[in-house]
């Protein structure tokens, strides 16, 4: 949802951006200001959107007279309308935090902290913001267990093309790709002395995923519309990259993260995606005894497919889960063929395009 939230931002505010209708720039800033009251780093992406809609509107002032005047006028209406915004969804937040917590000023998170330092007297008063700085920060970006650019490999091509592409690329397709990795940095600066900076028990650093999905999304759009003017060495880095990205997502959802969540207290292996593929080779063939990994309880049921279907043969009875997959294989062949359809359909509108 909150990944939702920021796209419908940036979507409203450049169709603002090109259409002037002001309802699009309330719907701009209303859509990630609901973030807001969801968790309140969402500042952050409120941020990053009023900052993208008001640097694209700067870069006016010195077109002329009329178009100078006009990006006045526009800034006026962002300051005025994401203002407004603002400060009903920070005030609906406080509200809640007043009358769930008595007071507008904290949130659960120090009810929290101050019960668990009653209980332990031994924590210290910055808990739980107890990891160094530099620590959680590095862990983020470069942890073999953690690291962004080992969980989404597309985050590293994006950053490639911004730079190879520079002279290419338009003011907004600019901003767009310099706010996600802002907002990435900004959010790792945030949790880096948090005591769980990448979240715990999850796959990957969950606290910054939306930076991190938005930011790495961008890299097939930019692929997609200058792979023709790209050299080799552009080409070549993108069909490593956008395969091996989709593999380590494919990898992703094929067991429950609670499989490697769990070896971690029995094998000392950090590099959690090669952990992940050892898992299922070893699962595939039996030789998880073998190779050791079956360390963990329970290990048939932490390496049952993790999708839906499959899932149903714990709740339900085994016929119903039968058809549930069944189903669910039928509708998944047919978006793929779908999406092949769709593809020819396309390619061959574009090869009569370019007929004389």
């Amino acid at each position: 949802m909150l990944m939702l939230l920021l796209l419908c931002g940036f979507f409203f505010a450049t169709r603002w951006h090109r259409t002037g209708s002001i309802k699009y720039l309330v719907l701009g800033a209303v859509f990630p200001g609901y973030s807001i009251i969801t968790r309140l780093p969402g500042v952050f992406d409120f941020a990053a959107v009023f900052f993208y809609a008001s640097i694209v509107v700067f870069s006016n002032l010195r077109k002329g007279d009329i178009a100078r005047k006009k990006a006045i006028t526009d800034l006026r209406n962002i300051v005025l309308v994401f203002g407004c915004v603002f400060l009903f969804f920070i005030s609906c937040d406080r509200l809640y935090q007043w009358y769930r917590f008595g007071s507008i000023f904290t949130s659960y998170w120090h009810l929290h902290a101050a019960e668990l330092r009653a209980l332990d007297p031994g924590l210290p008063e910055s808990y739980p913001f107890t990891t160094p700085f530099l620590l959680g920060f590095a862990g983020a970006l470069f942890s073999p267990r953690r690291s962004v650019f080992l969980f989404d490999p597309l985050l590293i091509l994006t950053i490639v093309y911004f730079f190879y592409l520079w002279r290419r690329l338009t003011i907004s397709v600019k901003l767009l790709i310099a706010s996600g990795i802002v907002l990435l940095l900004i959010l790792v600066s945030f949790y880096a002395a948090y005591q769980f900076w990448a979240g715990p028990n999850a796959w990957g650093d969950r606290y910054v995923a939306v930076p991190v999905e938005f930011t790495a999304m961008l890299a097939v759009a930019l692929m997609a519309k200058y792979y023709g003017s790209m050299r080799k060495v552009g080409r070549a880095l993108g069909f490593l990259l956008l395969p091996l990205s989709l593999l380590i997502q494919l990898l992703s959802t094929v067991f429950t993260h609670n499989l490697e969540e769990t070896q971690k207290f029995c094998l000392d292996f950090e590099f959690v995606i090669g952990l992940r593929f050892a898992n299922l080779v070893a699962a595939l063939s039996g030789r998880e005894g073998k190779w050791g990994l079956d360390c963990v309880q329970n290990w048939s049921k932490l390496t049952r497919l993790n999708y839906m279907p499959f899932k149903l043969s714990e709740v339900v009875p085994s016929s119903m889960a039968t058809i549930g997959v069944f189903v669910w294989v039928f509708f998944l062949v047919l978006l793929i063929v779908y999406m092949l359809v769709f593809l020819r359909k396309n390619r061959n509108s574009q090869l009569v395009q370019r007929q004389p």
